[in-house]
């Protein structure tokens, strides 16, 4: 776990990761999500839902993202932000079948489970042109000294400048109310097929100058 000491944030760099950050990007995440509510959900035996996370992290999303060049972090590694740029296109049926090799060798029985959370969630999307702000960790022993919030700040304002809005899917009601502080508002709350979670739709207008 990565420790962080207090700092001052204006001092503390934003900056976009690299290919051979993979493994160390994918490790705060799977341990900043290790107990949020659709991992919990997707990965409920605790034993091995941080190795289940790590691995997906690594080998698709933080990958993607870096591929996107829109993969970001702190200098300190304390905190990673995956987004999806505007204008990308969605996932289809050939990229849902590329991935479901390396969600079973995670999930095991359970990737069905998930392949229908994910296929909801790509459903849920809206289809006006914006960035997707994909995940946002904070590694647990960096949390509570502003890390997201500077992030968030570093990565909207480009979108700001560029007037593109912002989209993301909010899975616990800590979460949310950071996104609600940075400028996004609530579309509506909807539940992952099967039993799942809550999860808050938010969008978030392109802001002018603060």
């Amino acid at each position: 776990m990565t420790t962080c000491a207090t700092r001052d944030l204006a001092s503390l760099p934003v900056r976009k990761g690299g290919t051979a950050e993979t493994g160390l990007l994918a490790g705060v995440l799977a341990r900043a999500f290790e107990d949020d509510p659709v991992s919990t959900f997707l990965l409920p035996d605790r034993s091995t839902r941080r190795r289940g996370l790590e691995t997906l992290y690594r080998l698709v999303l933080v990958p993607e993202a870096l591929h996107d060049g829109e993969c970001w972090t702190t200098a300190d590694h304390g905190c990673v932000a995956l987004w999806k740029p505007a204008g990308k296109p969605r996932p289809g049926l050939l990229e849902t079948v590329r991935l479901t090799p390396t969600m079973a060798r995670v999930l095991g029985r359970r990737t069905p489970r998930a392949l229908r959370a994910l296929s909801y969630m790509e459903a849920q999307v809206p289809r006006e042109p914006h960035a997707h702000l994909v995940l946002l960790g904070t590694d647990p022993g960096c949390q509570g000294q502003g890390l997201g919030s500077l992030v968030l700040r570093e990565t909207l304002a480009p979108l700001d400048r560029a007037g593109i809005p912002a989209y993301l899917e909010a899975s616990s009601p800590r979460s949310r109310a950071l996104y609600l502080r940075h400028g996004f508002a609530v579309m509506d709350e909807v539940r992952l097929p099967g039993g799942g979670p809550p999860l808050w739709r938010m969008w978030r207008d392109p802001q002018g100058p603060q």
